[in-house]
């Protein structure tokens, strides 16, 4: 984790910290909704190839892609019956699903950080291939004048 998010204390790092596989089968699980198998689809293999989606991680994209279906349903819902319904006495209230959708949107937020996906929290992450000093070649050029 610090190979990817950098070391800004300076404190030597565990060698001997555990390094999970990676994923073998990069098919999304089949208990996802189609909005989720399509998210994982998109980006798994893009994952993996920067060390982002190991065996260990695999669960937690899994339940990102979860919350991306639901997000994606319940603005479906929503674009088609509208964010306000009519309540059986009458009454107009926020329809159920704008909080379906509100909590999928914090899930895929928060997880999706864990995984680099947000554009704060990937410049956090040192990818695979960086150098060890972690300046960029440009940064380099530029500091050698």
């Amino acid at each position: 984790m610090k190979l990817r998010e950098g070391n800004p204390g300076k404190r030597k790092l565990n060698d001997d910290a555990p390094k999970p596989p990676q994923v073998a089968c990069l098919e999304p699980p089949t208990y996802l909704g189609r909005y989720g198998k399509e998210e994982w689809r998109r980006i798994a293999t893009e994952l993996q190839s920067q060390d982002l989606l190991t065996s260990w991680d695999w669960s937690a994209f899994a339940t990102y892609c979860e919350a991306y279906d639901t997000w994606r349903k319940a603005q479906n819902h929503i674009r088609r019956n509208g964010w306000v319904m009519v309540t059986p006495k009458g009454y107009e209230q926020q329809s159920p699903w704008v909080a379906i959708l509100q909590k999928a949107r914090k899930d895929i937020v928060t997880i999706g950080g864990l995984l680099g996906l947000n554009p704060a929290d990937r410049g956090r992450l040192s990818l695979k291939g960086a150098s060890p000093d972690g300046m960029s070649e440009a940064d380099r050029f530029f500091a050698n004048g």
